[in-house]
């Protein structure tokens, strides 16, 4: 089978974390809601809950262990593959081989190195993952900013539809499908009854072969493909797309974006009425542009509708959001619920 690696992520990392240095503090808009009791049913279901922390710039990240040392892994659920920073492979001297194409943002690049990590420990949870290598320095001097440690890799959608992640923004845990037990009969149906009972909205997902989760949202009510990025800070659009509904844009003077593939952008925003996800309406105000005309050419090479942007971690952070990939679902709080 022909290998294609979508690291989307890595581009609105960059982006996103220079966008929230210059725009707005992180969590100062929207309170995060307050923690979901999912833990006591899950565990019963044979989930292994894997301890996340939250960076300060948004992301949700798991330590985790291989050859004796600890490893710092974001989630970033719009990355076709795992990934793990060169430096990292170095140390742990693993053997490399070249993967068949190359990372596509705005452009293809050369294709990038893949190594195994035979043994990935979590929590008590063994994995076997394949990653490609590359570079996080751009992710990690935002880091070092926020005086934080930096990452040593990344977990991809891959890995979390195989291990059928669920990931609780709002009680900020991870809960992964022990591979010792066999998947119990309707769990997926008995948490979103669950979630239901809780006030949540229930979103169909779409995984895609890769594990990517598309969602369908209204903008300015026009339906809308959105991939669930738990890596991208900022929920942003396609520019095409932003051009095509002659959307308001705000270019920031002096700031550019980095992609993945090593291209500059102009740092530019648009404005956004609203965005309607399972009848829950967000006044996000202003959405990140980036190019994805490229991404969208190898969506259609696939078979795949065109994605209008990503749905960043502003929105699911404040939302509460659950991320059920055994269950193809997304649960958002619905703000007009009632909580006791």
């Amino acid at each position: 089978m022909r290998r294609r690696s979508v690291l989307l992520l890595g581009s609105a990392a960059v982006a996103a974390g220079i966008v929230l240095a210059i725009w707005r503090p992180w969590g100062t808009r929207r309170d995060v809601p307050p923690p979901l009791p999912l833990a006591a049913v899950l565990k019963q279901q044979q989930y292994v809950e894997v301890p996340l922390g939250r960076a300060k710039n948004g992301y949700l990240y798991v330590t985790g262990q291989a050859q004796g040392q600890p490893l710092l892994l974001y989630l970033d659920s719009g990355n076709t593959d795992n990934q793990l920073d060169d430096a990292v492979a170095v140390r742990f001297k693993l053997p490399r081989r070249r993967a068949e194409v190359g990372i596509i943002v705005a452009k293809e690049t050369a294709p990038p190195d893949l190594v195994v990590l035979e043994a990935l420990s979590l929590s008590g949870l063994q994995a076997r993952i394949e990653a490609s290598v590359s570079s996080l320095d751009s992710a990690n001097r935002i880091r070092k900013a926020n005086g934080e440690p930096p990452y040593d890799g990344i977990l991809g959608a891959p890995f979390l539809k195989e291990k059928a992640a669920v990931i609780d923004y709002g009680s900020v845990q991870l809960f992964l499908q022990d591979g010792a037990h066999q998947p119990v009969p309707g769990a997926a149906a008995e948490r979103a009854s669950l979630l239901r009972n809780s006030g949540y909205v229930e979103l169909p997902l779409t995984l895609r072969a890769s594990g990517l989760p598309d969602v369908t949202a209204d903008l300015n009510g026009e339906p809308a493909l959105f991939v669930v990025d738990t890596g991208a800070q900022l929920t942003s659009l396609d520019q095409m797309l932003a051009d095509r509904l002659k959307l308001p844009q705000q270019d920031v003077p002096g700031q550019t974006m980095g992609l993945l593939d090593g291209s500059q952008i102009p740092l530019r925003f648009a404005s956004v009425e609203r965005l309607d996800l399972g009848g829950v309406s967000i006044a996000i105000g202003t959405a990140g542009l980036m190019p994805m005309a490229k991404l969208n050419a190898w969506r259609k090479e696939q078979g795949y509708p065109p994605w209008a942007g990503l749905l960043g971690a502003e929105v699911l952070h404040s939302l509460g959001a659950v991320i059920d990939f055994e269950g193809s679902k997304l649960f958002l709080l619905d703000p007009r619920h009632k909580r006791g």
